[in-house]
């Protein structure tokens, strides 16, 4: 059997547990789960889910996201391949017979790819896509023993269960919804109650039986139910249609939550932010602090068991180190978005104590101390680099040699120097963002693009170019991108197949230099910064060219040419730092210049060759 591990560790530590479920298998059959408790199971199930999906329904009928007609259809295709994944299991599809009979109901060619489509999303390799965790918690619930035989005849009866409650799409996207309370009886009893004027004793006698009754059956108010998966859903369509989080935020926000409700669930079987207190968000703190600084950067790490993430973690924390306080302070960012959402947003029962407050990192220093600003003479010797005056080979700018290029690490470690814009502004630059058509000083304007986002409104502004850069060519470099079709001025940071930030790219292949000189490019904004302010530039200006907050009006992209230029009387105040660099003809990188992918990138490399 393979256990798809190349370490003996590893190894071992997953035989104890795999010879106690083969145990199951084979041996002990008093385990089973019975009829009646998987027609439990079912209903359990079928209610949860119903309530959930009528939660949703609720909620996009005060926040509409797409046409009704379009939900109702799609959740009729994911409850229709949840019904064949039951019937048939993890080699499920249509049939012709199948299709068929979809196509006679009136159902078109795209409602089948649809269901086509649900199914192939559902399949994590031989295996169906379901949370084993949730299965586990429904069968306890049911009052039977977890074990490989009852997980294994419990998941059609999950997955039945499921589909049926999405195959109710009618009764929450139709043209009439039907609602869990019935108007017309209401009414009546309403209109019975007003027509009739019992005696004086009578009625007393009448409210007591009623006072009696209700009390035998009504439950304790305790607010609203709010499965974690279903309010971070909320949550984040909420954030996305309000503009409030773009595809990368919401897509950590999500790992986070996932995460959450993974950890909830295995750890202590919970599955509802009702039933989290202070001492189960204490317990996830202490496990993200026992995390590995790389954790999440793996895709494999959504998948994995908390048990699994545990066992990684102990191997790769004494070369890795922990996960950073910042990095904790987000994911706890999301999580007390999240409650505060369910409380206020949702109405669902929170513990009035559940707050991540007490968990969040503190800095223990001032933001000026938090990494040393280097000097003119270490920018100086960071210019001094073979990426800067000649190196080997394109593809080998650490040694020096007499090849040169006009690419990424040369232009954006100089709008570093002289513009003070963090990485992630220059990095993501279009070539429509270089603006020289508006007034004699050309500038770069800094907003959000299709390429990357900004860290906040007051990032939005507009950068005079300073001589230095322009002297070295970067206006011919801008025109030499734009003739070749390129929408990003700097393409080879780009790869089709990495979500990562293009700063990251940056940073890998200035890493030898960075080493040398020992800073980072955050501390060469620094060293911007600090001149600026070294040359009695009031903090005003200095916050509107570093995009800091403070009281000015963030700029459009044609602004006034007067603003240009009063920021270049600052920007001529900088040293310096290149005045031994020479204009050379521009030069691109061979692949950018032949419109080819990145070939370190895993497209590249997944490419056949010749």
């Amino acid at each position: 059997m393979n256990l798809r591990t190349k370490d003996v560790a590893v190894a071992r530590r997953l035989v104890p547990p795999l010879d106690a479920r083969a145990m199951e298998v084979f041996v002990d059959k008093s385990a089973e789960i019975s009829r009646e408790q998987l027609g439990s199971l079912f209903k359990a199930v079928l209610v949860e889910h119903q309530q959930k999906l009528g939660l949703l329904a609720d909620l996009e009928r005060a926040n509409p996201t797409a046409e009704r007609a379009e939900l109702l259809e799609t959740e009729l295709a994911q409850g229709l391949a949840y019904r064949l994944l039951s019937e048939q299991g993890a080699n499920a599809h249509i049939h012709e017979e199948e299709q068929q009979r979809l196509l006679e109901e009136g159902r078109g060619a795209d409602f089948i790819v649809k269901v086509i489509e649900h199914i192939a999303r559902l399949h994590d390799g031989d295996e169906i896509k379901i949370s084993r965790q949730r299965l586990a918690r429904y069968i306890r619930d049911a009052g039977a023993e977890v074990n490989a035989i009852s997980l294994t005849r419990a998941q059609p009866v999950y997955l039945r269960a499921l589909g049926e409650a999405l195959l109710g799409a009618e009764q929450r996207y139709g043209n009439r919804p039907v609602s869990e309370l019935d108007f017309v009886t209401l009414m009546e009893e309403a209109r019975g109650g007003s027509s009739q004027t019992p005696a004086p004793t009578a009625a007393i006698a009448n409210n007591d039986l009623a006072t009696k009754d209700v009390a035998a059956v009504r439950p304790k108010p305790q607010g609203k139910a709010g499965g974690i998966a279903e309010v971070a859903m909320a949550l984040e369509s909420k954030r996305v249609q309000d503009g409030e989080w773009d595809k990368k935020t919401a897509r950590q926000a999500k790992f986070i939550f996932d995460l959450f409700g993974r950890y909830m669930a295995e750890e202590f079987g919970i599955a509802d932010l009702s039933s989290v207190h202070q001492d189960h968000l204490a317990d996830f703190d202490g496990f993200l602090r026992s995390l590995h600084m790389s954790f999440g950067k793996s895709p494999d790490d959504k998948k994995r068991s908390i048990a699994e993430i545990r066992i990684i973690a102990q191997d790769k924390i004494p070369e890795c180190g922990t996960l950073q306080g910042a990095t904790r302070n987000r994911h706890l960012t999301f999580l007390g978005q999240l409650l505060k959402y369910a409380r206020s947003g949702l109405g669902v029962a929170l513990d009035p104590e559940l707050s991540t407050t007490a968990f969040r990192a503190k800095k223990n220093k001032r933001g000026r101390d938090q990494r040393s600003i280097p000097d003119k003479a270490d920018v100086q010797r960071l210019f001094q680099r073979p990426v800067f005056i000649g190196y080997a080979h394109w593809d080998d700018i650490d040694t020096p040699g007499t090849e040169f290029f006009h690419r990424a690490e040369y232009y954006c470690t100089i709008l570093a120097a002289y513009e003070g814009a963090r990485r992630e502004e220059y990095c993501g630059l279009a070539v429509d963002d270089v603006i020289q058509d508006n007034g004699d000083i050309p500038y770069i304007h800094i907003a959000p693009n299709a390429f990357r986002r900004i860290k906040n409104l007051q990032s939005v502004r507009n950068l005079a170019l300073h001589p230095e850069i322009i002297r070295l060519g970067f206006l011919e470099y801008v025109e030499a991108i734009r003739a070749l079709g390129y929408q990003r001025l700097f393409p080879d940071l780009y790869s089709p197949s990495s979500r990562s930030l293009l700063g990251d790219r940056l940073y890998k292949q200035m890493l030898s230099s960075l080493r040398a000189v020992g800073f980072t490019p955050h501390q060469v904004r620094h060293f911007f910064g600090d001149e600026l302010k070294q040359n009695e530039v009031m903090k005003e200006f200095r916050a509107d060219l570093l995009g800091h907050g403070g009281d000015s009006e963030t700029t459009e992209r044609y602004c006034s040419p007067i603003s240009i230029a009063k920021q270049m009387e600052h920007l001529l105040k900088l040293p310096v730092v290149t005045a031994h660099l020479e204009p050379q003809p521009i030069r691109l990188v061979p692949w950018v210049e032949a419109k080819q992918v990145a070939p370190w990138s895993k497209a590249a490399k997944a490419a056949p060759r010749p």
